[in-house]
């Protein structure tokens, strides 16, 4: 679809700023997602050990009902359920990520299920209250 090519452009290439609040509100309705794209080998062959560690990017896209798209690297899997809340992918793999992208543009009530399962998972997993809870618990445990 040359509809990907069009949007790479749009987001790569700068652009003025929104003028009021509602230009900004209306640019985030059109959103189709949020792609973290984390590997472990850059395409320059840089290696990392760590490219994520909790991908708090994830958790606040998700808190916004907006699915995401991430990489099966670091504890990304943790946060997304694959398929319910968005998608995880193979690091590198552009075709897989192209068609998601491709088909939350057009399954947009899907994609708008994916987005309030997101945030149910954060409301129900990543509040600040029960983070702290399970840190306090593991602790004790060890």
């Amino acid at each position: 679809m040359d509809w990907l090519s069009d949007v790479w452009h749009d987001v790569t290439t700068p652009q003025p700023a929104p003028s009021n609040t509602a230009t900004l509100v209306v640019a985030a309705v059109v959103l189709v997602c949020l792609v973290l794209p984390s590997v472990y080998r850059t395409a320059d062959g840089h290696h990392t050990d760590v490219p994520e560690l909790l991908g708090q990017t994830l958790i606040e896209a998700m808190a916004c009902a907006t699915p995401v798209i991430c990489t099966r690297v670091a504890s990304m899997p943790e946060i997304v359920v694959d398929g319910v809340s968005g998608f995880i992918l193979e690091p590198g793999d552009s075709a897989t990520l192209r068609s998601r992208l491709e088909w939350l543009a057009a399954h947009p009530a899907e994609a708008c299920s994916m987005g309030a399962a997101g945030r149910a998972r954060v409301l129900e997993r990543f509040q600040w209250s029960d983070v702290v809870k399970r840190c306090l618990d593991a602790y004790q445990t060890a």
